[in-house]
């Protein structure tokens, strides 16, 4: 208990030392909403006998693997405990499944001091936030779009049935693209289409070309701000990117989807 008491307060010293005063705050609401759209990303420190380590790790597995320490299926009862521990982040860990979870034995930190210097001096953080300015002003493009979308399918409908009926593959095709922007690639690129299908594709790209670009503008910003600013580094220094960048707030996510790391939100 006493090694415990001494390793805790040397490592709360590094911590402020190095001035990673949004750890907690990061920590606290990656726990408390960490399973959003996907599993994020989380900072902690584990002690195990003579061993002290910080890693990172999904929320799936920080709440499987105390699940296996506590001895419990409640997530409730796993989220109270983590939190109780939200100032300091440190858990003294001796579950064999629980670390192997957490890859306690195989992580390891790389480049720690570099990355720093490339959030510090890059400002990282405040690029990435802006990110989330752009995501709500793409948000309500997309609504917009959305609705030019529906008024070119609906006007080109029209103007096709003042001289003849659609036919089953016409009207399929112009309910797809009201409703969503995948299938331009869709009947553009992947299906064959009847020649009255390809005429009917025609002017569905040329009527929604200039909407499409307007859009596809704050996506590419988006797109572009990414690479700059994470995805590149993550390339470079993997996941202790992801650790040092947390210190300052910074939360990423691993997409339920698809299994990729992405860039989720800032927190104060």
């Amino acid at each position: 208990m006493k090694n415990f008491v001494v390793t805790t307060f040397l490592i709360l010293i590094v911590q402020i030392a190095f001035g990673q005063d949004k750890s907690e705050n990061a920590f606290i609401k990656t726990i408390t909403e960490g399973y959003t759209t996907g599993s994020d990303f989380v900072v902690l420190t584990v002690l195990n006998n003579n061993e002290t380590k910080e890693l990172i790790s999904d929320v799936v597995s920080v709440f499987y693997a105390f699940g296996k320490e506590l001895e419990t299926n409640e997530s409730s009862k796993i989220r109270e405990h983590l939190l109780n521990h939200s100032k300091t982040r440190i858990f003294e860990m001796n579950n064999k499944e629980a670390l192997e979870r957490l890859h306690f034995k195989e992580y390891e930190l790389k480049s720690a001091e570099q990355i720093e210097k490339i959030i510090i001096q890059n400002n990282i953080v405040d690029s990435l936030s802006k990110i989330q300015l752009h995501r709500n002003i793409l948000l309500e493009k997309f609504y917009t779009y959305s609705e030019q979308r529906e008024i070119i399918a609906k006007e080109i409908k029209d103007s096709i049935e003042l001289i003849r009926n659609l036919s089953t593959e016409e009207l399929k095709v112009l309910s797809d693209l009201e409703i969503d922007q995948y299938y331009d690639w869709h009947y553009n690129e992947y299906v064959t289409l009847s020649k009255e299908g390809k005429k009917l594709m025609k002017i569905w790209n040329y009527r929604i070309k200039l909407a499409k670009a307007e859009y596809q503008k704050y996506e590419n910003e988006i797109t572009r701000l990414e690479n700059k600013f994470f995805k590149d580094y993550y390339k470079i220094f993997g996941m202790s990117f992801l650790h040092i960048a947390f210190k300052y707030g910074v939360i990423f996510a691993q997409n339920c989807e698809n299994g990729m790391v992405e860039f989720s939100r800032v927190v104060e």
